[in-house]
C-alpha cells in the first residue's frame, strides 16, 4: 500500500539508512581488522609454540 509521503521525507530516510549502514560496516571492518592483525598472528604463534615445545607428544606407533 503506497502512501503519499513528501519527497524530502523519502530522501531523509534514505540518507539516514545510508549513514546507519556506513557506521555498521565501519564497526564490522574494525572488528575484522583487529581479528586479522592481532588475534590471528597470536593464535598462529600459540599453535606453533605448542607444536614445538609440547612435552606430551603423541606417539605415531600403535601398541597392541
Amino acid at each position: 500500500m503506497m502512501t503519499n509521503q513528501p519527497v524530502t521525507t523519502t530522501i531523509f530516510r534514505l540518507i539516514g539508512f545510508s549513514i546507519i549502514i556506513y557506521l555498521l560496516l565501519t564497526v564490522l571492518g574494525g572488528i575484522l581488522g583487529f581479528a586479522f592483525h592481532i588475534l590471528l598472528p597470536m593464535g598462529l604463534a600459540f599453535l606453533l609454540f605448542r607444536l614445538l615445545f609440547n612435552k606430551n607428544k603423541v606417539s605415531t606407533h600403535y601398541h597392541n
